[in-house]
């Protein structure tokens, strides 16, 4: 059986990505913000970003 983890971040707004979403700019513009926080305290945030790398695929959706 497989085993599926999903990490994602939304804002308390419930925002996932900025405005004008597109396949080129999949975030939006300024999109990065909303993921800014982890990569900014990488060592504070050692234990997401090791989650995330080492997952082993990587899958993005794009409508």
């Amino acid at each position: 059986m497989s085993r599926v983890t999903i990490d994602i971040t939304i804002s308390l707004d419930g925002f996932v990505a900025g405005p004008n979403q597109s396949v080129e700019n999949p975030i939006g513009e300024n999109g990065d913000r909303l993921h800014r926080w982890m990569f900014e305290a990488a060592a504070k945030n050692a234990s997401e970003l090791e989650a995330i790398t080492s997952s082993g695929s990587d899958i993005k959706e794009a409508r």
